[in-house]
């Protein structure tokens, strides 16, 4: 099952398993096949050559496995926290953009609106998933797309508790 690859990788490789799945609800939106207008793939959207750096053979076909997708991207997330210590947001950004771009831009998150709403969304997940929702009566969070419903939507169901999505406009 997904959840027991996401449980594997994210103990394999030293990864919060609650980060891995909010990678994975903001972009692709928990679909396997995905492949972005920019060649990312899979799951954890997976760049082919990142593929490649951690000795994926093939992978415009291995990273559409769920497994060899999450352990990648559990991998690579492991480096880049391993890169950017305790900032969290910059190993985001990284995944995202690249760590040669966070670096380029002095260890700050890159000035791409693609990337700093992309950290927003995975943090904000992330932080909403890990902290304690024991007594919460409502997962809130704000909705600029259909992939931030479904994220919403994802939150809530596994707090047991409605959501609401709340417009940016």
């Amino acid at each position: 099952s997904l959840q027991a690859i996401l449980r594997e990788a994210a103990k394999l490789h030293a990864v919060d398993i609650e980060l891995l799945k909010a990678i994975i609800a903001v972009e692709p939106g928990f679909d396997a096949k995905a492949v972005s207008p920019k060649g990312a793939v899979g799951l954890m959207q997976i760049m082919p050559m990142t593929g490649e750096r951690f000795g994926i053979d093939d992978p415009q076909r291995d990273l559409l496995l769920p497994a060899t997708n999450i352990h990648v991207g559990a991998r690579y997330l492991r480096v880049l926290r391993d890169l950017f210590g305790d900032r969290l947001d910059l190993a985001v950004a990284a995944y995202n953009a690249g760590e040669n771009a966070v670096l380029r831009h002095g260890r700050r998150i890159p000035p791409y609106a693609e990337t700093q709403a992309y950290v927003r969304k995975v943090l904000s997940l992330y932080r909403s998933d890990a902290s304690n929702m024991e007594g919460s009566t409502a997962v809130v969070c704000l909705a600029t797309s259909t992939a931030d419903v479904q994220a919403c939507v994802l939150a809530a169901n596994r707090h047991g508790v409605p959501f609401v999505a709340r417009g940016s406009g």
